[in-house]
């Protein structure tokens, strides 16, 4: 995933697009991250390849 890619999340048979807005590599311990706001946002968190440290990709609701 690369800032501008869209990510496309279903409810049911709701879609939600989003546009992915960061990519970042995190530490474990960063969970800052998941602190919700009023903005219509989803957040995708997995490990990096070396399982040391987590890849988030953060995406804004386009639809």
């Amino acid at each position: 995933m690369a800032e501008g890619d869209f990510v496309e999340v279903f409810s049911g048979e709701q879609r939600y697009t989003y546009q992915v807005d960061r990519v970042l590599v995190v530490p474990p311990s960063a969970v800052k991250l998941l602190r919700s706001d009023a903005t219509s946002t989803v957040t995708l968190i997995t490990c990096t390849r070396d399982l040391k440290n987590r890849l988030v990709v953060i995406g804004k609701l386009t639809s």
